[in-house]
């Protein structure tokens, strides 16, 4: 109900209650888990940290290799937020490491190697996010009904190269993308994808290409209710690629669009 502050205080009194109570450790890791959950919903990050930090304690108590792994992929959420890239990188490697010795654990591999590379990816390192998407990706290919999180890694690898200015090989990935992204029917990734092949055609100076992809995603836009302002946009920058070109009149009628859509 988003009423955090009274399930902070709750779970400490549920948490005080076990730590009198024998052979407890687990009831008191899962407790501070969700004191955790709570106050960084409330915003109290550091506090946040403070009761992740108690769990990780525990479960080393416990010898709980997964436990402390998932507890390290929460810290570094909490570090992301709080602006802490680099410490929420190593909290990431951290749980990896402890992920490599637990079995049937590909799954949360892939999805630490692919957090890590976003991570990578906005600090602009952008061949070490590279690599990790690489990794994520191999993982997720091994891995069955996996066509969603190997879609999303292809794009950010494309939104990688494309940072690099590597504009075919962005070009390519954005491509296998959404090859994927409409198996499985996810209609706003299309679009966005449609997007981004439209700029990496661009780029690389296919205007014509780049045009009929944003056409393209108009057209995915226009399949999907709750979208005049993604469809105002589409047209702004078909608008705007069409002005580039020359082509004065149709960019003045997709801007008509646009204007139609934005009242």
């Amino acid at each position: 109900e988003g009423r955090h502050e009274e399930a902070v205080t709750a779970y400490r009194r549920a948490l005080d209650l076990y730590r009198g109570l024998p052979d407890s450790e687990q009831q008191q890791a899962n407790c501070l888990y969700n004191i955790g959950v709570a106050l960084y919903a409330a915003g109290r990050y550091e506090d946040a940290m403070t009761a992740n930090q108690q769990e990780l304690d525990l479960y080393r108590g416990l010898q709980d290799g997964e436990q402390q792994a998932n507890c390290l992929c929460n810290t570094a959420v909490i570090l992301r937020t709080m602006g802490d890239d680099e410490e929420a990188v190593a909290a990431y490697r951290k749980a990896l490491s402890l992920y490599h010795g637990l079995p049937d654990s590909e799954q949360d591999q892939a999805n630490c190697l692919y957090n890590t590379g976003n991570v990578l990816h906005k600090t602009e390192r952008h061949e070490e996010a590279l690599t990790a998407y690489h990794s994520a990706l191999k993982l997720d290919r091994s891995l069955p009904d996996n066509e969603q999180q190997q879609a999303e890694c292809l794009f950010d690898i494309g939104n990688s190269l494309y940072a690099m200015e590597r504009h075919e090989e962005a070009l390519a990935s954005y491509q296998d993308a959404f090859t994927l992204f409409r198996q499985v029917g996810d209609t706003p990734h299309q679009a966005i994808c449609l997007i981004n092949i439209a700029n990496a055609l661009y780029a690389a100076g296919r205007h014509e290409g780049s045009l009929a992809s944003l056409r393209e995603a108009l057209g995915v836009y226009r399949q999907a209710d709750g979208t005049e302002q993604d469809q105002a946009d589409c047209l702004n920058l078909i608008g705007d690629l069409l002005n580039h070109m020359g082509r004065h009149k149709e960019a003045q009628d997709a801007y008509q669009q646009a204007q139609d859509h934005h009242r």
